[in-house]
């Protein structure tokens, strides 16, 4: 329904046709309507339990102790006599148990019967029969309170059962608080349980009513200020309570309110309108219609054209009719009868006596003949719902109608065409489908001011949650099989038979509605959204071969459907408007709508993060193959074209939305939010785009290896999502910004680092850039030390420090078995590997005896979105089959590297990010191929390098998928969590490193006649650079602070600033240093030419700029709009 409601902000423009919303009907009793609603003063309404929700356990003890012959009174006494500390109060203080209660309860009541008492079976029945035995009349009362706005609560005594589980047989939905006093350890009529049931609540002692059966309980309410109503029996209570509330509750239409100012209607003319319809209705029919009733229930048969009135109102009985020679009664009253009648009415005036005849009123007729207050009896309210084409609920007498309208204003003229709707209604009625009875059509805008139709209220339950929770399992399998049979319905229908074949044009339906919202979009288009872009051009080129013709309903979901009140059976189908001659499919597809939206979704609640197998919901799948079975029709081959078209509908929708709240013309809590949902809609289309692609290629013609066909379905998470947040449990965390802030064990271990990279790492980096130069640049330097150590426990702050310091020379990471992308691989390993794989792939890693590369990033796609990917991982028997193209893998080239963790698709039918999957390769494996060295900037970075690899068929052991199918993007985002830190607080040293070096070059050099630091824009440089790396360092440090307290997923708007902070920070600090050096700093003599490459490569490496800037910018929006902000 919350779908509904972004469509009303839409058709809220009188120009266009667009669903509209229905609210819940349910199966009001047959009783008079409340007429005079005032102000009700009250807010909330509690209820007792035993006594006034469910039957009195003191007339349950009567009834038991007859049947049981235990003297009368004695359960009655056991429970009130004794005092705060009798064991029934305790019991119901939480103060004892079931047994204990049990025990001391028997022992008590035979005191006081002076006989053995089986007491135990007295309390096993009170809590058998109060389960089964609730009154229908409370309930429904209860339901009604809630359906104004007013809040509801149980406050009872109650005890815990054997199982230790408090003794609650309501419906908990129904009530905003529930006080137990076992549960409090406090029970009426102790004024503090009063009080806490209200401070929960949130209302004042005099905006609350309280129900109890109990005179003391009432009287302590009483006297807090609470007005109080002694329950004796539910009809006496009900009816009382009524009179405190002014509006009625046992006859209520939820989701109903007032008519409001702009939607109001003209009530004399539309009830004359109605004693006509209804009337001449009535005459031709010939038949036991009801026509006109009053309060008292009036049923009259052919009264205008002759025939029985009913005795049941007393002025009725005064009739008297000709009766023929065999007895029989004429045809006509007699005239002189109903002359006297008329004389018989006491206060009529002689001025309406003229209305009984032919020419008169018969509202009035039988307003003064009968004594039914008729002018009295029209009802009107608004459904809360609808805006396209208001709606309204309408009571004339016994009648129960729905009055649906065009708005007020200037239509274009196929709009809100509420013709089309009653024609197909009543085109429909007789052929099966259930939908409501339409009883008349009237154009005449002179009655109401637009034209509108009439039709029978259907009772019945709307279920609006497409998960059902209020149902159990095995119903809920039912109400899906239920819709989609009624759907299956609608679409074998005869157009020819029922007369609807000029109902819509025939042929190019997809097309013609394509070009419709094309047009649609483009008029209310506020911003370029990429995706709406794509699919504009990709539709065209991608229109069925082919359609089916049928009507199509054009809104078909599950809360436009009316479901039986007591069966799981479609009642009525509702809000035909935009229905249409066309292709079916689409109305399946867009009944598909909730499967892949998330549960929380603002405008319709979806399944898409359910466990549809534990709500016995079928899958998409499964439904699309239970209408097609249903129908009789093949497989549906181009199913995800139709998804795509579904999406990009809805968001062409959100779109007009959006744009209408921008001119400020819909004011709806949703439309501020269309924007953003126009975007998701739209990503959401051009994924099932994306599927239908892979489809198309899958069928192309292959002369290669066979390639999957991918057919399974997305299904939903099985595993808890896991928080990968790095901690040390010796370490109190806190934010450490310089090292000698860090523990004396951390501290011990920088000065050792500080002091190896002094000794050996500064001094070996000529070396090293040297021999990357060199023909056996792809063979390790000799200086290269595999017995790297592990295992030191950091947390992210204290690795952070560390970082820093290897950061200063682009060798040492390796040097310490800390560069990428090996850190980044033995965390994958560590957080996701099975024990196996650890033994066989881990060690050696920590160990330093081999190395690893990822592999995930392709030529064809734009990277920077790992859902992008077009590898393929495809299972046959007990191995998976690798194929796919990559490039950039750092690591690939050095003979070494043994490992690679493999990122590809298993299921490009999935849910976007449940699509790919990851795996082990050993890099010996047959069918990998690196087929050439990328250089950066014209350094091949040997002897690992950056390779494009290809994989044709290559083979692994199902052993070696890491965590799971369809896991692969949550193992990457994992991946590059602390790995975040680790580059930015590496960038921090390099950049220390750099100005280090600047300050001393210009320390030195003379320029122009005095050394470069006397320059001007030399100390601009040095200070702007010393700006700009401590706001950078205690950026990162906050970063890592915060990924060490609170995790990951709370750190992640500090993950995104440092990744775009970092490496320009790097890179400005650098390019200054590069300047002071003039031509050497571009050399390879020099860390800086070097240094500058790689803080460009960090730019792209952990994800573009322009990716981490739209994560921050939706973040800080999201935040300004939790802080309530715009």
């Amino acid at each position: 329904m919350g779908f509904g409601r972004v469509f009303q902000a839409f058709c809220g423009c009188p120009a266009r046709r667009v669903p509209i919303l229905w609210s819940p009907w349910h199966k009001p009793p047959d009783v008079a309507r409340w007429r005079n609603y005032a102000s009700c003063p009250y807010r909330a309404v509690i209820f007792d339990m035993g006594g006034v929700l469910f039957l009195s356990p003191y007339k349950l003890a009567i009834d038991w102790e007859i049947r049981n012959r235990v003297p009368a009174g004695t359960i009655k006494e056991a429970l009130r006599s004794g005092g705060e500390d009798r064991p029934w109060m305790r019991f119901m203080r939480g103060e004892l148990k079931w047994a204990e209660f049990l025990q001391e309860f028997r022992q008590q009541c035979s005191r006081i019967a002076n006989a053995s008492v089986p007491a135990d079976s007295f309390l096993f029945e009170l809590t058998r029969i109060e389960m089964s035995d609730q009154l229908p009349a409370m309930t429904e009362a209860v339901k009604c309170i809630r359906a104004r706005g007013l809040k509801t609560a149980v406050l009872t005594n109650n005890f815990y059962l054997e199982s230790e589980e408090s003794f609650l047989p309501i419906d908990r939905k129904l009530f905003d608080v529930i006080v137990e006093s076992c549960r409090e350890g406090v029970c009426k009529p102790d004024p503090r349980i009063y009080q806490l049931c209200l401070e929960r609540l949130d209302v004042l002692a005099k905006e609350s009513i309280f129900l109890d059966d109990i005179g003391q309980n009432l009287k302590a309410a009483s006297q807090l200020g609470i007005k109080t109503l002694k329950v004796d029996d539910a009809d006496s209570a009900i009816q009382e309570l009524e009179s405190y509330l002014t509006f009625p509750l046992r006859c209520v239409v939820p989701y109903v309110s007032s008519v409001r100012p702009a939607m109001e209607i003209p009530t004399v003319p539309l009830q004359k309108y109605l004693e006509n319809i209804l009337g001449l209705q009535a005459k031709g029919t010939g038949v036991d219609v009801p026509i006109l009733g009053g309060r008292r229930g009036l049923s009259l048969f052919g009264i205008f054209s002759g025939g029985p009135v009913s005795r049941s109102c007393k002025k009725a009985r005064e009739l008297e009719w000709q009766k023929g020679a065999d007895g029989s009664q004429t045809s006509s009253p007699n005239p002189l009868t109903l002359q006297s009648c008329k004389d018989k009415m006491e206060g009529t005036p002689n001025s309406m006596r003229g209305l009984l005849g032919p020419s008169g009123s018969r509202g009035l007729f039988l307003t003064v003949l009968l004594g039914c207050d008729f002018a009295g009896s029209l009802e009107l309210q608004q459904f809360s719902h609808g805006q396209s084409n208001p709606t309204y609920y309408v009571r004339f007498g016994d009648h129960q109608l729905v009055l649906r309208k065009k708005p007020p204003g200037k239509l274009l003229p196929s709009a809100h065409a509420v013709e089309r709707e009653y024609r197909i209604l009543k085109a429909l009625r007789d052929t099966g489908i259930p939908v409501p009875k339409v009883l008349a059509l009237c154009e005449d805008s002179s009655v109401i001011g637009t034209p509108f139709y009439l039709m029978e209220y259907s009772p019945g339950r709307i279920f609006k949650d497409p998960s059902l929770p209020e149902l159990e399992p095995h119903q809920r399998t039912e109400v899906y099989s239920a819709m989609n049979s009624v759907l299956c319905q609608i679409h074998s229908v005869n157009i020819q038979t029922v007369g609807l074949e000029d109902y819509g044009k025939h042929g190019n339906y997809v097309q013609r509605q394509i070009q419709t919202w094309s047009k649609q979009y483009r008029a209310t288009e506020t911003h370029t959204i990429p995706a709406m872009e794509r699919l504009l051009k990709w539709f065209p080129s991608h229109l069925p071969a082919s359609e089916q013709l049928s009507i199509v309903h054009g809104d078909f979901r599950l809360d436009n459907l009316i479901f039986h009140p007591e069966k799981l059976e479609v009642a009525a189908v509702l809000d035909w408007e935009l229905s249409t001659l066309g292709d079916p499919l689409c109305d399946v597809a867009y009944n598909c709508l909730p499967y892949f939206m998330p549960s929380d979704c603002s405008i319709i609640k979806g399944l898409s993060d359910c466990d549809l197998n534990q709500l016995a919901i079928p899958s998409a799948e499964a439904y699309l193959q239970m209408y097609c079975r249903h129908r009789d029709i093949p497989p549906v081959d181009n199913w995800h074209f139709y998804m795509a078209f579904s999406f990009f509908r809805v968001a062409a929708i959100l779109q007009g939305v959006y744009k209408r709240f921008l001119a400020g013309q819909a004011c709806s809590a949703t439309a501020k939010s269309t924007g953003k949902l126009a975007e998701f809609m739209a990503d959401l289309a051009w994924d099932f785009a994306t599927k239908e692609g892979f489809r198309i290629f899958r069928e192309l013609p292959s002369s290669g290896a066979p390639i999957r066909t991918f057919r399974t379905w997305a299904g939903p998470r099985l595993l808890p999502k896991r928080d990968y947040t790095t901690r040390s449990p010796a370490s109190e965390p806190h934010l450490v910004l310089s090292p000698e802030g860090l523990p004396s064990r951390v501290q011990e271990l920088h000065h050792k680092l500080k002091r190896f990279m002094d000794s050996h790492i500064y001094p070996s980096e000529q070396l090293l850039r040297d021999h990357q130069s060199s023909p056996s640049r792809w063979t390790p330097h000799s200086l290269s030390d595999p017995e790297a150590k592990y295992g030191a426990g950091l947390t992210n702050m204290e690795y952070a420090h560390l970082s820093e310091l290897m950061g200063t020379s682009v060798y040492a990471p390796e040097v310490f078995n800390c560069s990428a992308p090996d850190t980044g691989n033995m965390e994958v390993l560590v957080r996701y590997g099975t024990e196996a794989q650890k033994e066989r792939w881990l060690v050696p890693l920590l160990e330093g005896k081999i190395r690893s590369c990822f592999a995930m990033t392709e030529p064809q796609v734009a990277s920077s979105d790992a859902t992008n990917i077009e590898a393929s991982i495809t299972r046959e028997q007990d191995t998976y089959v690798l194929n796919g193209h990559k490039w950039w893998i750092s690591g690939s080239l050095d003979p070494r590297c043994q490992l690679c963790l493999f990122m590809g698709k298993t299921n490009p039918e999935a849910q976007r990010h449940q699509q790919q999957s990851m795996l082990l390769v050993p890099m010996d494996s047959p069918g990998i191929t690196v087929t050439r060295p990328l250089s950066v900037f014209g350094l091949e970075d040997a002897p690992a390098g950056h390779g494009e690899m290809t994989f044709e068929n290559v083979r692994v052991p199902q052993e070696n998928l890491l965590l799971g199918l369809g896991r692969g993007f949550e193992i990457a985002q994992g991946r590059l969590g602390p790995g975040r830190i680790h580059h930015c607080m590496r960038l921090i040293g390099l950049a220390e490193r750099a100005l280090a070096l600047m300050k001393e070059r210009v320390s030195t050099r003379v320029a122009f006649g005095k050394p470069l630091v006397e320059q001007g824009t030399i100390r601009a440089d040095l200070a702007e650079s010393r700006l700009e790396i401590e706001q950078a360092r205690l950026l990162v440090l906050k970063a890592a602070h915060l990924m060490d307290t609170v995790g990951n997923k709370e750190a992640a708007l500090e993950i995104a600033l440092i990744k775009v902070v970092a490496p320009r920070v790097a890179l400005r600090v650098v390019d200054r240093v590069i300047q002071a050096f003039g031509a050497a700093g571009l050399g390879s003599d020099l860390p800086l030419a070097q240094a500058f490459a790689w803080a460009r490569v960090l730019r792209l490496a952990d994800g573009p700029d322009e990716v981490h800037k739209a994560a921050i910018a939706k973040m800080e929006l999201k935040r300004q709009v939790g802080l309530g902000g715009v």
